[in-house]
């Protein structure tokens, strides 16, 4: 793989965190902005279900944002072992996390 092509596929991780983290902060805001908005009867089964369907969707969501974090600090590795003699930039972007 390239530097051009490394610098490609760490900006692609990126954005991937960034639209996960975008995705779960909307979620949570939904929800939260859903049970305050309501005026329903919160039955202890409604109660657990919502509850449960939340942390399923928390875990599998963070999960994934930890992978991507994971892919990013591999590709910054790899992209600081190739880049001994390049310039600034990319240098710079290998000491990023």
């Amino acid at each position: 793989m390239t530097e051009a092509e490394l610098i490609a596929v760490v900006f692609q991780i990126r954005e991937q965190i960034n639209f996960l983290w975008n995705f779960y902060v909307t979620a949570c805001a939904i929800l939260i902005g859903w049970i305050f908005s309501e005026s329903m009867s919160w039955t202890k089964d409604k109660f657990y279900a919502i509850c449960g369907l939340f942390v399923v969707f928390a875990i599998i969501n963070l999960s994934a944002i930890n992978t991507e974090y994971g892919l990013l600090e591999t590709a910054l590795y790899d992209l600081n072992n190739k880049i001994q003699n390049s310039g600034r930039f990319a240098n710079q972007l290998a000491n990023t996390s």
